[in-house]
C-alpha cells in the first residue's frame, strides 16, 4: 500500500485543489445567477468575475495551507535533522508521516544516522582495542628487557630474549593487520587485473607455514583444481595465508586439514576444513569482530584481525564468506569469488 501511494501525494493535492476552484466558481456563478439574474446584464457579468475571482483566491489560499501542511513543515524537519547530524547529533531521529518521496527520505535519513551511531561507535571501541592490544606486548617487553637488564644467568637470558623476540614479531604482526584492516576499510576501488593461479598461491601459503604444521604433526589434505583468474594476488594470497594459519592454530596434534578448491560456473570456490576446536555457539556472531579471540588458550597466538581482514578482502573482491562449525569436531570456511 505504502509503495502505491508514495508517488501519487502531490498529484493528488494539484486534483484537490482543481476540484475546489472548480466547484467555488460553479458555486458562486449559480448563486449570481440565482440573485442576480433580475439586474442589467453588464452588473450580472461583473458580479460573476467578481465570484470567480474570490473562488480563485479562496482555493490558493487553500492551495497554500496544503503546502504548508504536507511540505513546507515536513521540509524543515528534515533540514533541522541533517543540520543536527552535520553537527555531529547521531541520536536525532526524524518524524515526517506519509508515504511519499519526503516520508521515504525521511526513513533513509534515520537509517543513515543509526548507521553514523553504529560507526562511531565502532570506531571508539577499534581505537579503545588498538591501545589495549599494543600495550600488552610492549609492557611484556619492557618487563623481560628490565629482567634481562638485572640478569647474570645466561640461561634465563636466553629465555628473556626469547620471550623479547616473540613478542616483537608479535606486535609487528599486529601493526602489519591493524593498517591493511584500515586500508581495506577506507579504499573503495581495489584493482583486480592480475591473472594467476590460486592453486600456485594456496600451495605457495602452505609452504610457508609448513613448519607450523610440521610441528602438530598435521595431515594436509589438498585437492586444487588448476585454473587461472583474474583478480588482486596479493590480497587473495593473504586470504589463503590467514585461513590456513587460523586452522594450523586450531587444530590439534596429529590432526587433519582438507583443502578444496574447484570452479563453479562464473565463481570459484575454495574451502579449508579442520578437525580442530571448532567455534562455541555464543562466537559464531563475533568471530568477524575485530580483536574477537573465542578460544583464550589461543589468545597469545593472535591479535583477532585475521578473519576480519580475510572478511574484508573477500567482500572488497566481490565476494562472499562463511563457515560451519561445531565445538569439538571442527571448523570448514568456504569462500566464494568470480572467476
Amino acid at each position: 500500500m505504502k509503495k502505491g501511494r508514495k508517488n501519487i501525494l502531490a498529484i493528488e493535492l494539484i486534483g484537490l485543489l482543481v476540484v475546489i476552484m472548480l466547484g467555488m466558481a460553479m458555486l458562486i456563478s449559480f448563486m449570481t445567477w440565482l440573485f442576480c439574474r433580475g439586474y442589467d446584464k453588464r452588473v450580472l457579468s461583473a458580479a460573476m468575475y467578481l465570484g470567480n475571482g474570490l473562488s480563485m483566491v479562496f482555493g490558493l489560499i487553500v492551495f497554500f495551507v496544503l503546502i504548508n501542511t504536507f511540505f513546507t513543515k515536513r521540509i524543515h524537519k528534515l533540514s533541522k535533522t541533517v543540520t543536527e547530524v552535520a553537527n555531529g547529533n547521531y541520536d536525532i531521529t526524524v518524524n515526517v508521516k506519509g508515504y511519499d518521496e519526503l516520508a521515504v527520505l525521511a526513513d533513509s535519513i534515520n537509517k543513515m544516522t543509526a548507521e553514523l551511531k553504529a560507526n562511531v561507535m565502532l570506531s571508539k571501541s577499534f581505537t579503545r582495542n588498538v591501545s589495549h592490544e599494543f600495550k600488552t606486548p610492549i609492557s611484556v617487553i619492557r618487563g623481560y628487557a628490565e629482567a634481562a637488564q638485572c640478569s647474570d644467568d645466561k640461561a634465563g637470558l636466553e629465555e628473556y630474549m626469547n620471550v623479547i623476540i616473540a613478542e616483537s614479531d608479535r606486535l609487528a604482526a599486529l601493526s602489519s593487520n591493524v593498517l591493511e584492516l584500515s586500508r581495506m576499510d577506507s579504499t573503495t576501488i581495489i584493482a583486480k587485473d592480475d591473472k594467476f593461479s590460486p592453486a600456485a598461491q594456496i600451495r605457495s601459503a602452505l609452504l610457508s607455514s609448513q613448519l607450523k604444521w610440521t610441528e602438530k604433526n598435521i595431515t594436509i589434505e589438498p585437492e586444487l583444481e588448476e585454473f587461472v583468474i583474474t583478480s588482486n594476488e596479493n590480497l587473495l594470497f593473504r586470504v589463503w595465508q590467514n585461513l590456513i594459519s587460523n586452522a594450523i592454530k586450531f587444530t590439534d596434534n596429529n590432526g587433519t586439514i582438507k583443502i578444496d578448491l574447484k570452479k563453479q560456473g562464473n565463481t570459484f570456490v575454495f574451502v579449508i576444513e579442520d578437525n580442530g576446536l571448532g567455534i562455541a555457539d555464543e562466537d559464531k556472531d563475533k568471530i568477524f569482530d575485530p580483536f574477537f579471540t573465542g578460544d583464550k588458550s589461543h589468545n597469545k597466538e593472535g591479535s583477532g584481525l585475521g578473519l576480519p581482514l580475510v572478511k574484508s578482502i573477500v567482500e572488497k573482491l566481490g565476494g562472499r564468506i562463511s563457515f560451519e562449525s561445531e565445538r569439538g569436531k571442527g571448523t570448514a570456511f568456504t569462500v566464494s569469488l568470480p572467476l
